[in-house]
């Protein structure tokens, strides 16, 4: 059977099947922002870093063991990801709050890059636990620091702004409702371009 496109009949299509499509992309965006709303809110809070440079990051006999000399191994932005991302920071982290005794609890801790320092972003299900664990990442940074003589800078960055209590994280609601009914929309076309195709080699078949 010869398949052929024609614009104006798929135009037609779209024309008889508008009320289905629309009522798919509308249910699914309804959905979409009720289980958005449903969702637990997320806080975080925001630590923010000035971090020393050049010399005064000059590493002792272990850093230069991994080549984190000052000369020209990593930087002190790179040191403190690496320890942030430890699993010794994982541990002091869970060790501090009890966060295994709550099977409820979760954390996450990101860092970016700010102008002559970097943020640490602690996110979690409770406002008042981001902003303990934003602050003792930073304090646990000097004393694994001081443990391993990763620096010979002590701290290893000056605070510049300690975390606050946690703010809820934006759900990004319409942005998700909109990729939804996108989606949809796709869906629900290739589903009647399908079902027309289908229906078409039947009646060929019949024939």
């Amino acid at each position: 059977m010869a398949y052929e496109f024609d614009l104006l009949y798929y135009i037609g299509l779209f024309k008889r099947s508008k009320m289905t499509i629309i009522l798919v992309v509308a249910v699914s965006m309804f959905l979409t922002m009720l289980f958005s709303l449903c969702t637990r809110t997320t806080y975080i809070s925001t630590a923010t870093l000035l971090l020393g440079g050049g010399e005064g990051a000059a590493a002792s006999s272990l850093g230069k063991l991994f080549g984190i000399s000052g000369g020209g191994g990593a930087s002190s932005s790179d040191i403190i990801v690496s320890i942030l991302k430890s699993r010794r920071m994982v541990r002091d982290i869970n060790e501090q709050f009890k966060v295994n005794e709550n099977p409820k609890l979760w954390w996450s801790i990101n860092t970016r890059d700010i102008t002559a320092g970097m943020a640490i972003d602690a996110r979690g299900p409770d406002p008042a636990l981001t902003e303990r664990i934003a602050n003792f990442c930073v304090q646990d940074l000097d004393k694994i620091n001081n443990e391993l003589e990763i620096t010979a800078q002590k701290p290893m960055a000056k605070v510049l702004d300690p975390a606050t209590y946690g703010s809820p994280e934006s759900k990004k609601i319409p942005q998700k409702m909109t990729l939804a009914g996108m989606l949809a929309f796709l869906a629900a076309s290739m589903y009647m371009f399908l079902a027309d195709y289908l229906d078409k080699l039947k009646a060929a078949s019949r024939r």
